[in-house]
């Protein structure tokens, strides 16, 4: 049986994330828990650029109107009224 020997970088919290795991014995040679660290920062940056997508959206949507938070309560309130209506 071969061994073969990966290298890989991580930043100082993946690293330190990586040695306490291994310390704790939650995964004796750290390659789950590197694999974890990755999938995890993948998908922190796919909830970033959706933010990002949604903050780019909204600024070219045009001119900020006013918020009227009672109107929106009043819509709510309309809709499970209908809503409630509907399963009677």
């Amino acid at each position: 049986m071969t061994t073969v020997r990966k290298i890989s970088s991580a930043t100082e919290q993946q690293a330190g994330l990586l040695k306490t795991q291994v310390e704790a014995d939650r995964d004796a040679d750290g390659n789950q828990c590197s694999e974890d660290s990755t999938h995890l920062e993948q998908k922190q940056n796919a909830e970033l650029e959706t933010i990002r997508a949604g903050l780019k959206e909204g600024e070219a949507s045009g001119k900020p109107q006013p918020f009227d938070a009672e109107t929106i309560k009043f819509r709510m309130l309309k809709v499970l009224e209908l809503q409630t209506r509907l399963q009677d």
